[in-house]
């Protein structure tokens, strides 16, 4: 038997979403096939089969689990999927819901003829098949998991096996004061975000700890703009504002490394590379993918490279390293007609940069913003790095354009 766990793909994730599930119970699958999608806390990513064999699912879709918590199994010839309890550890979201539900798992001292133990709904311990999500809802409810049928794999008690269990309205989950919600009239829905939405929510939770301020600076791009046009022109594909700026950011923090570092353990880690984070918009919520080494690589490459990434994100195609590692993060949104906003660290990085939309005004104006912790940048580190920055976009010249 080998078990498949939620991988932990980056040094600050602590936990995962399983998204779904591509194979179902029983299915015969080979090593390298992709059994599972799930949602790590930078990007949507397949989990392969380690070998060949039968599939067996411990972890229902839509839960969050903790980073090596084993989701599923493959099984050998003759091997059965364990209890589901037994794979999981007690730390985890879904584990920690074990305290106080035996009562309703119906233990292995049981009675052998109880509901339930003629139709093989029991593992091999004699414990009920249910999910821990459908153990906690059946608590919350008072409903007896032992009288229920499954619809799962297995027979696995499912939340809506205990939803259709305990009627329509009946036990009604937990919602907000009818002032906490929209105002009279109610008709108020509450959502738990998943998927690329729930992942940013975790980071951004991390963030609200971050001693943060920000800086704004006005800068002219009717040289930069210019420069923009011809080289698109020259090279026969397209050069965009936000290429210009993620090489003069490069550049920037090459010169303002103090920037270019992440806050960990109480200190600070600076870097040799600089990797920017593009944010993009994507029909799943935000996606970051990272130019790696952007100080090494010219105006050109930067605009394909960003370009390749932009359109793996659309695409849901980004693989795990190509979104880990950034030391710096670039996100517009001038596209959406906004002149300026005050953006929000993504931790552990120390900076982020905000662009506004390019106005037309004289000058061509774009309004950036600056965001630095200031455990490790202060005011005035913030200031150069921005001073350095506009000079950059303002007197473009072969540093930037080559």
């Amino acid at each position: 038997m080998r078990e498949i766990v939620m991988p932990k793909s980056s040094m600050t994730m602590t936990e995962g979403e399983l998204v779904k599930w591509v194979v179902a119970e029983g299915d015969e699958v080979q090593a390298g096939d992709p059994v599972a999608e799930i949602m790590t806390d930078k990007v949507e990513m397949e989990v392969e089969a380690p070998e060949d064999g039968r599939m067996g699912i411990l972890v229902e879709a839509g839960l969050t689990v903790s980073v090596g918590t084993t989701i599923g199994v493959i099984l050998a010839e003759g091997e059965q999927v364990p209890a589901t309890d037994a794979a999981m550890p007690p730390d985890s979201p879904a584990g920690d819901d074990r305290a106080g539900a035996e009562t309703s798992e119906a233990s292995p001292s049981g009675p052998a003829d109880g509901p339930g133990a003629e139709d093989g709904r029991r593992g091999s311990d004699g414990r009920l098949r249910a999910s821990p999500a459908a153990r906690k809802m059946a608590r919350n409810r008072s409903v007896d998991l032992t009288t229920l049928r499954g619809s799962g794999p297995k027979g696995r008690i499912t939340t809506d096996d205990v939803a259709a269990a305990s009627g329509p309205g009946t036990h009604p989950e937990p919602v907000a004061p009818q002032s906490d919600r929209d105002g009279p009239g109610g008709g108020g829905q509450r959502e738990r975000p998943t998927g690329v939405r729930g992942a940013m929510a975790r980071r951004m939770s991390a963030a609200g700890s971050i001693p943060q301020f920000t800086l704004f600076s006005d800068v002219s791009f009717t040289a930069a703009e210019r420069a923009r046009r011809e080289l698109s022109m020259a090279w026969g594909e397209p050069l965009s504002v936000t290429h210009l700026i993620v090489r003069a950011a490069a550049l920037a923090l090459g010169d303002h490394g103090e920037l270019n570092a992440h806050w960990v353990d109480g200190g600070i880690e600076r870097f040799a590379d600089v990797n920017v984070g593009v944010a993009m918009a994507t029909d799943a919520g935000l996606i970051v993918p990272v130019l790696r080494g952007a100080q090494k690589a010219d105006l050109k490459i930067t605009s394909r490279r960003v370009g390749e990434l932009a359109q793996a994100a659309r695409l849901n195609r980004l693989r795990p390293d190509e979104t880990l590692g950034a030391t710096f993060t670039v996100t517009n949104l001038g596209a959406f007609g906004i002149d300026a906003f005050q953006p929000v660290i993504d931790p552990p990085q120390v900076a982020i940069l905000s662009v506004g939309r390019m106005r037309g005004d004289p000058g061509r104006s774009v309004t950036f913003g600056l965001a630095a912790d200031h455990r490790a940048v202060d005011g005035l580190q913030g200031a150069r790095f921005l001073q350095r920055l506009g000079h950059l976009i303002e007197r473009p010249d072969t540093e930037l354009l080559r």
